[in-house]
């Protein structure tokens, strides 16, 4: 949560946290941009873009993927941007991601 603080670039704060907690076992991972209201999916997918190749990772966005479901079962990593939390919980419902997110958490 939170990826603006004062004075930090985004994620920058948090980077040393993200850092330790992908241990550079992660190479891509798969963005999640649904709760954005200010800007398009390919520009928030280009946002995260920048902080995470820092940490070697390549990410993708889900919205962009072929088959949705299939791109969640495969990720390493699944990030979830920040925004609207309603507009996050309507999209994720939606196009039936709830279930297949929640099994990659748990698994």
């Amino acid at each position: 949560s939170n990826s603006k603080k004062s004075g930090f670039g985004y994620l920058e704060w948090a980077m040393p946290t993200l850092r330790e907690f992908t241990g550079g076992r992660v190479k891509r991972a798969l963005f999640v941009p649904y709760a954005i209201v200010t800007r398009s999916y390919d520009d928030y997918v280009e946002l995260a873009r920048r902080p995470f190749r820092e940490l070697g990772i390549e990410i993708e966005g889900v919205h962009a993927a072929g088959d949705l479901h299939a791109a969640v079962a495969s990720a390493e990593l699944v990030v979830v941007g920040g925004g609207n939390t309603w507009r996050l919980a309507r999209e994720l419902h939606l196009r039936g991601l709830l279930d297949p997110i929640r099994r990659a958490v748990r698994g």
